[in-house]
């Protein structure tokens, strides 16, 4: 798997051959362009994918905690209230309560 992992850095890092650039500015405007939508659409993919594992996780942590093995919890709605709260004071206002109750909702529905 390693030498995968070093033959896709090397690729990514090598120069462009010579023929690929551009020979007129409004050509390099556009290569630049391409280039950068690119980097844009990889990253928001690549972000898509480990928040949706994020959010997955925080569900299947909370349903473990609320259920301690058992099929069915036994919980009140506190749990969730003193999440967000704990977690909005430690890291802002992307851990509001309805985001907790939504990732709670999608693991259970499993």
């Amino acid at each position: 798997m390693a030498g995968k992992e070093n033959k896709l850095a090397k690729e990514r890092s090598a120069p462009a051959p010579a023929a690929a650039v551009p020979g007129t500015y409004a050509s390099l405007v556009s290569a630049i362009e391409g280039l950068v939508a690119d980097a844009r659409n990889g990253l928001a993919v690549a972000m898509n994918a480990i928040m949706l594992r994020t959010y997955w996780r925080t569900g299947e942590y909370i349903v473990e905690y609320e259920q301690h093995g058992a099929d069915r919890a036994v919980y009140g709605e506190g749990l969730l209230n003193r999440l967000s709260r704990d977690l909005a004071l430690r890291r802002g206002r992307a851990h509001r309560r309805q985001r907790r109750v939504e990732r709670r909702r999608k693991r259970v529905r499993r």
